[in-house]
């Protein structure tokens, strides 16, 4: 029997990308977020991560609190690519900045982003 391989999906690793962003943009930890949607930080990590899918309904619920359309959470195939060297020279810009902080640095490349 084939062993199967798990895999993230690029839109379940988009939109947990997304929720990370408007997670740190709103100054929260994954801690406080997880009490938000009644689930352990580890499932709030899972999700940024694209490990676990996002249900309809936790979605829904991140999307009121943040705020945004749920559509804000999926990528639009024109803005989607077109971020990508742009978030190149915003990392650019903080390069030999510790690994632990392109999270943030990402949340912030997208908050410039929405204000363009």
């Amino acid at each position: 029997m084939k062993k199967q391989v798990n895999r993230i999906d690029e839109i379940d690793y988009h939109v947990g990308k997304r929720l990370g962003q408007l997670r740190i943009a709103a100054g929260l930890s994954q801690e406080q977020l997880a009490h938000i949607a009644g689930v352990s930080y580890q499932q709030i990590q899972k999700y940024e991560s694209g490990k676990n899918r996002v249900s309809a309904s936790k979605l829904y619920v991140f999307a009121q609190y943040f705020g945004v359309s749920a559509d804000t959470f999926y990528p639009d195939d024109r803005s989607y690519h077109e971020d990508e060297p742009f978030l190149t020279r915003v990392k650019g810009v903080f390069q030999g900045t510790d690994e632990r902080h392109l999270p943030a640095i990402e949340a912030f490349a997208w908050l410039i982003k929405q204000v363009k």
